[in-house]
């Protein structure tokens, strides 16, 4: 991708009834994660912004942990002498996003989530008129509730807040990526009283991310898992063999196959419950 990440590729936001499934140097009482992929040498990184930046962006194409610590720690480095560029803010907590994506272990996960959770507030606090800030932190709490045993529900009306600030900003940004990560929220989360949960919103929100961007897999996918949650089993199967019969351009190629596992393992649950 150029301007926004792969962020998630097992789902924007995953809630189970049980959990939500959804620094930086300067940080005070922020983890800081262990770059353990990354190949750079801190030396041989840039340090002006717009360096910065275009090796982020390189680094991002790459679609890999390795490429991703790289970003993290180039941009690590911009920020020690600009610590305000929005530009830069943004793009870590793209990173983190994904990153948390990539480690499904909750001791790697976790560090990684609330780095993008300062790298995101940071972001919003420089630029506040901006989508990309509120987009990344509420992917980035929704991560961090992943990892949490007790309180993960009190996160919940935090992802939401954000997702909305995203959403009235700019509602095309990532393939609709706002709406994705509200109606993820929304359909996946246990109901009230025990959180926010409503099917029927959900399915609201995702049928307008497949509207405004009908051509991106992971739309279809989540709007398939909302309907078959609602026993929608006709429409919920249409959007399935949508993503089955996807031609993925190479941007999106990493992320095919696990698409289309999801939506085998869609079909087999709509075979199942008929």
């Amino acid at each position: 991708m150029t301007a926004t990440r792969r962020p998630f590729r097992r789902a924007v936001l995953a809630l189970t009834a049980s959990s939500l499934l959804v620094s930086l140097a300067g940080c005070p009482g922020a983890g800081v994660p262990n770059l353990k992929e990354a190949t750079v040498s801190v030396n041989d990184l840039p340090t002006e912004p717009d360096k910065v930046i275009k090796y982020a962006d390189d680094e991002e194409s790459k679609q890999t942990a390795t490429s991703a610590e790289n970003e993290v720690a180039a941009i690590d480095k911009g920020l020690l002498t600009s610590p305000n560029a929005y530009e830069l803010l943004w793009r870590g907590a793209r990173a983190c996003a994904w990153l948390t994506e990539e480690f499904t272990d909750k001791e790697r996960r976790g560090p990684w989530a609330q780095k993008g959770i300062d790298f995101a507030k940071r972001a919003v606090a420089a630029n506040d008129k901006r989508v990309e800030g509120y987009y990344y932190l509420g992917i980035n709490l929704g991560q961090s509730a992943t990892t949490k045993t007790v309180g993960a529900y009190l996160m919940v009306p935090k992802v939401i807040k954000a997702g909305e600030a995203a959403l009235k900003i700019d509602e095309k940004f990532d393939h609709a990526g706002p709406g994705r990560l509200l109606g993820n929220v929304y359909a996946k989360a246990p109901p009230w009283p025990a959180s926010v949960g409503d099917v029927d919103d959900g399915i609201k929100y995702l049928k307008r991310a497949v509207e405004v961007a009908p051509d991106y897999p992971q739309n279809h996918l989540h709007y398939g898992d909302a309907l078959l949650s609602d026993k929608q089993y006709d429409e919920a199967q249409k959007q399935y063999q949508l993503v089955l019969d996807s031609r993925i351009p190479l941007e999106w190629a990493h992320k095919a196959e696990a698409w289309r596992v999801e939506a085998q393992a869609g079909m087999k649950k709509i075979a199942e419950k008929r």
